[in-house]
């Protein structure tokens, strides 16, 4: 959100200290659940009958850990949310709409070809541009789709 925005020098300097500060108990966070990621592992392929009472202990650890992971990820998100002019979000906001709308038609790209969907054979050209530092694809048709993709953004 914060780079999007086009946040000011001053701005950023307020960011980077939210983000450092919150750094280091993020990290300690992830390793905690990757230990307990791993634990539940080495119990699912340990030899032996496994019921999921065994794995309840782990399964709610990794639980406890995915949720202080989001609310540290939503007090990092407010801090930079907080430095950020009106017109700021607004332009994020916006930015944040192109680019479902790019995403979503970049999904008929990305299906996986199968009988029922054949792999598309591109046609024309794709030309680039940048939207908030991110290249994205103008004009593109798919062939045996009947779908011409241009996005409006």
């Amino acid at each position: 959100m914060g780079k999007q925005a086009n946040p000011t020098s001053e701005q950023q300097d307020q960011v980077r200290k939210s983000m450092d500060s919150d750094h280091q108990s993020l990290r300690v966070l992830f390793t905690q659940l990757r230990a307990a990621n791993n634990q539940r592992s080495d119990k699912l392929l340990a030899t032996g009958t496994v019921q999921a009472a065994d794995l309840e202990p782990q399964v709610q650890k990794i639980a406890q850990l995915r949720q202080q992971l989001m609310e540290q990820g939503v007090k990092t998100t407010l801090a930079v949310r907080a430095v950020l002019t009106p017109q700021q979000l607004a332009n994020a906001a916006q930015l944040k709409d192109q680019l479902q709308k790019l995403r979503a038609g970049c999904a008929v790209c990305l299906k996986v070809p199968n009988s029922r969907n054949p792999a598309p054979s591109w046609r024309g050209r794709c030309l680039r541009s940048t939207i908030g530092g991110y290249k994205i694809c103008e004009s593109l048709s798919i062939e045996g789709h009947g779908v011409p993709f241009v996005p409006s953004v």
